[in-house]
């Protein structure tokens, strides 16, 4: 008898804890869909100035708020015959190297950031020298968002970085 009744308060403490389980659950839910975003979207955005003949490279935030994996396939512009995504990487004896990468994963849920010595869009062979204060359309191609067209303006590698740390 002294089993049973064990048994019995053991098995109705297990459901109980079950039970408060379910109602956390179900408290936090609403929470996390009310936090979630559904844009793809890029922020800071801006472009290298170049010197006479030479490439550049446009560097950006990519900001995945879906509920969605995403991937960055290409990136086209009028202001360069070759546009390409590249990672810099730490070749032999500790010298710094770049390569092409085929498609950047955006995690859902993310930001993932295109900056100097990481990842970022080199633009080869331009059409004409790119200078500060001037502005240029790109378009960044994504498997599931699609196409999205943004204007970045071009800075000056030392501007960015000193207004990068400015802080109020």
């Amino acid at each position: 008898m002294k089993r049973i009744l064990i048994s019995v308060l053991a098995l109705f403490l297990i459901t109980a804890c079950g039970t408060e389980k379910k109602e956390e659950m179900k408290t936090e839910a609403p929470a996390a869909i009310e936090q979630t975003s559904t844009n793809l979207e890029i922020t800071n955005g801006w472009i290298r100035p170049s010197a006479k003949g030479t490439n550049t490279a446009f560097f950006f935030d990519a900001v995945n708020g879906t509920d969605m994996d995403d991937t960055l396939l290409t990136v086209e512009s009028d202001i360069a015959e070759v546009v390409q995504v590249h990672e810099t990487y730490q070749a032999d004896k500790g010298m710094m190297g770049m390569r092409e990468v085929k498609g950047v994963a955006i995690p859902k849920d993310s930001t993932v950031n295109f900056k100097p010595r990481g990842l970022h869009i080199m633009l080869i062979k331009l059409k004409h020298d790119v200078k500060t204060g001037e502005e240029y359309k790109l378009k960044l191609n994504f498997a599931k968002k699609g196409s999205l067209e943004i204007t970045a303006p071009v800075k000056d590698m030392l501007t960015k970085q000193t207004m990068g740390e400015h802080k109020h």
